[in-house]
């Protein structure tokens, strides 16, 4: 029997310190509700449920920002059905005024009403906005990653073969051919020009020319295809419009791989129909690689421009495609620009043909030097909104909406002053729509996406957090349990402990 170490009492004191600790870390998850309360609890646990923690904050804010989005494209969306509401009006109008059965003061009238409802098109299209964002108004256009970037050159370039239009020649009472040409850009004077007859003394639809290169000079000797006419070309251009179209021929691609480039940023100079200003240049580079003879050079130009037509590869930006229609190849945008320019092949006699309308002013045409293009594959700013929808950086979906003012869209100026203009105002308002509609329904897929993009969000939402509920929340029912089994240790501890501080009073018994 010792005094100075109790070892009974020492054994029930470390016991009770035990279960005192125990019973603390319990009590703290039974009132918090979780397993690891701090890293000491669990440092891995730890460490991946925080992880887990910021992931499911990311999911709730993308959930937020996909809820936002859909309502950001549901505005666009209602604001160019508007615009579509407006365009079937303009039909309408444009129908009506089609039928003589109106005066011309009639379709004055008329006029009024569509330049009303052209002026509410461009107010949708610049008020239509969310957060402050004008939605309409082209600056989130739709971006096309290393599209071509433009650059014409409008200095006439001298071509080696000489007369390249020469072999061109009139079809029919349509046009006369003029003593010089009577328009000029910079000073320099068309080659070639054709004024149209009147409509009541021509029995033809159109001004009409037959087209022929065999009329060319190559001074270095006699033509061989297709490597004389390499890099050769010509202009044809409308004293009206101030619109080029430019024509070079390159030998190292096919017909089917021709293209054209389109330059509309106007106004070269100084300010609409300036000496030294051009608004509008449409550049065709043809592929002559399988030309053999002159007939399959004339084929060859036909099939160019129908090809690149067909692509519409460069006017990511709006409304001045060039288009094929009944066989014909339109250059310019149609039924506008260049008075309906276009070039036909007759395939009975294999001969092609360029026309266009017998109320348009001259038709000039450059050979002694083509407009000159330079194309370069750098990828132009990307402006379309961006809608975040993960949890790391470039989980994003993209939201295009290209401008839907009028003038874009081809429909500004509309005239409807007469019978043929209206008959001219119903297509382009057709292209309108058309434009309208795969915009409208571009902010439908978007919506559709998003709405797909949410379900998925909140799934993983909802899955991110079981997984995190697995590791960090506590069991109730064996914290309880815990709890009552440290609870009666600490008890029964503290009982033991005070049986042992009995032990050294029995040690007075034994000094009386």
């Amino acid at each position: 029997m010792v005094i100075f170490n109790n070892m009974a009492a020492m054994s029930a004191l470390n016991e009770t310190n035990r279960s005192n600790n125990k019973l603390g870390k319990v009590v703290k998850q039974a009132s918090s509700g979780m397993r690891i309360n701090s890293a000491g609890d669990d440092a891995s646990g730890y460490s991946i449920s925080e992880k887990m923690r910021v992931q499911l904050r990311a999911l709730s804010q993308d959930i937020e920002n996909v809820q936002t989005g859909h309502n950001l494209v549901a505005t666009a969306e209602g604001g160019i059905q508007e615009i579509i509401e407006n365009l079937r009006y303009l039909k309408e109008k444009a129908i009506n005024a089609a039928n003589d059965h109106n005066t011309d003061a009639d379709r004055e009238l008329i006029q009024k009403e569509v330049n009303q409802r052209i002026d509410e098109i461009n107010d949708i299209a610049s008020s239509t906005t969310y957060n402050g964002r004008v939605l309409l108004n082209g600056n989130y256009r739709e971006y096309v990653p290393a599209s071509t970037t433009i650059n014409i050159d409008y200095n006439f370039k001298a071509n080696t073969l000489n007369d390249l239009t020469k072999g061109f020649s009139i079809v029919g009472s349509s046009c006369t051919e003029l003593s010089s040409g009577t328009m000029g850009f910079k000073g320099i004077a068309g080659n070639k020009a054709y004024a149209s007859v009147s409509e009541s003394s021509s029995s033809e639809p159109s001004a009409t020319l037959e087209v022929d290169f065999s009329s060319a000079i190559d001074p270095g000797g006699s033509l061989s295809y297709p490597s004389s006419f390499d890099g050769q070309g010509f202009c044809m251009g409308c004293a009206a419009c101030k619109a080029y179209i430019n024509i070079e021929f390159d030998a190292s691609r096919s017909a089917a791989d021709s293209v054209v480039y389109i330059d509309d940023t106007g106004e070269k100079a100084s300010g609409p129909h300036g000496a030294d200003q051009i608004n509008w240049s449409y550049a065709y580079v043809i592929g002559i690689k399988d030309v053999t003879d002159s007939d399959s050079l004339n084929k060859a130009f036909y099939d160019g421009v129908i090809a690149a037509n067909d692509k519409e590869n460069s006017a990511p930006e709006g409304w001045d495609v060039t288009v094929n229609n009944l066989g014909e190849g339109y250059f310019g945008q149609p039924w506008s620009w260049t008075h309906n320019t276009r070039i036909a092949y007759n395939a009975s006699d294999g001969k092609v043909y360029l026309r266009r309308d017998l109320s348009a002013p001259n038709w000039v045409f450059y050979d002694k030097g083509a407009f000159h293009v330079d194309v370069s594959t750098t990828s132009p700013e990307d402006n379309m909104l961006t809608i975040h929808t993960g949890t790391v950086a470039n989980q994003n979906i993209k939201v295009a909406i290209n401008d839907m003012h009028a003038k874009k869209m081809g429909v500004e100026p509309l005239d409807v002053g007469t019978q043929k203009m209206a008959d001219f105002a119903i297509n382009k308002v057709d292209f309108a729509i058309e434009y309208a509609l795969n915009e409208n329904t571009r902010m439908g897929a978007y919506q559709a996406r998003l709405r797909e993009t949410e379900e998925n969000l909140v799934v993983g939402n909802e899955n991110t957090t079981a997984a995190e509920s697995v590791i960090r929340d506590a069991d109730m029912a064996r914290v309880m349990m815990e709890y009552a089994k440290c609870n009666i240790l600490q008890q029964s501890s503290q009982s033991m402990l005070a049986q042992a501080n009995q032990t050294p009073s029995v040690i007075l018994g034994l000094l009386q």
